[in-house]
């Protein structure tokens, strides 16, 4: 009940932002590059030796990479849509490289995994000690790679090898195809071909993170920014008063449907949970 009460999590506050970059602006996706500006931040101002995220590589597939750069954080940002072998490339990558101060950008579930390493280290192999930020995004689930791209083949004449990228926009998928088109196809009917794991998690907004990230509908041009810890808190801050980002309050209409779209998730993850039990 405590989740139906406050399904955003506990958060410091939750805010309408963009960044102020103009190269950010001009190669964003449906997205305020809020979380690409912050990244880029943290490594300018030295608060991480590197950042973690996944880059796209072919279509919907990915691969983690460890930034350094802000141009490396540049050619990372956009939408995937597949759940990247992660933490053992992450701590492989981690240790081998010998870096003491990491920031994360990732799915809810990943974000959850590195919160209790960090809070509740188990093993001396554990690198939770250098997780300087986590970073969340708003997440309704990634795909089952090759029943996605069947479906697609079958419903829409979509060859996997023209599929060049994938957003969301609404409630409509928006699949970039290779000839320049672009098909949409209904969220409701896509979310069928989601990770299974990913139609048990309840978790849209990444409640484990010290910033989470996405995009509502309404202002698809604008990131919906939600600090969650003292040091996520004052990051944002910081970003701001450094002109790095612009933000507001998101309003309480707007809150609000943030929030049923959290519960939405949760009523998902609960339906799917009653058919294994």
């Amino acid at each position: 009940m405590m989740f139906l009460k406050n399904p955003l999590g506990e958060y410091k506050g939750v805010y309408l932002a963009q960044t102020t970059s103009k190269e950010i602006l001009a190669r964003r996706e449906i997205s305020g590059g809020v979380v690409t500006s912050i990244a880029c931040y943290i490594l300018k101002k030295n608060f991480s030796d590197a950042v973690v995220a996944v880059k796209r590589t072919r279509g919907i597939e990915g691969t983690i990479i460890l930034a350094r750069t802000c141009e490396e954080v540049i050619e990372a940002a956009g939408s995937k849509w597949t759940l990247v072998p992660y933490m053992k490339a992450l701590r492989d990558t981690i240790i081998e490289e010998n870096i003491r101060r990491v920031t994360v950008i990732g799915l809810p579930c990943q974000i959850n995994f590195l919160r209790q390493m960090k809070e509740f280290p188990l093993l001396e192999t554990d690198f939770g000690d250098r997780v300087r930020f986590l970073i969340g995004l708003f997440c309704i689930g990634t795909f089952a790679h090759e029943v996605f791209k069947s479906f697609m083949r079958s419903m829409y004449g979509v060859k996997p090898s023209e599929i060049e990228d994938v957003k969301i926009l609404g409630d409509k998928l928006l699949v970039y195809v290779s000839d320049g088109g672009i098909v949409k196809v209904p969220v409701a009917e896509a979310l069928k071909y989601l990770q299974t794991g990913c139609l048990l998690c309840p978790d849209y907004t990444a409640v484990s993170s010290d910033i989470s990230a996405g995009v509502l509908p309404d202002m698809p041009h604008y990131t919906v920014v939600i600090t969650r810890t003292s040091v996520g808190q004052k990051l944002f801050e910081r970003a701001i008063a450094d002109n790095v980002i612009k933000a507001k309050p998101l309003d309480e209409k707007l809150l609000e449907k943030l929030k049923r779209r959290a519960l939405s998730k949760m009523h998902r993850a609960e339906k799917y949970a009653m058919q294994f039990m």
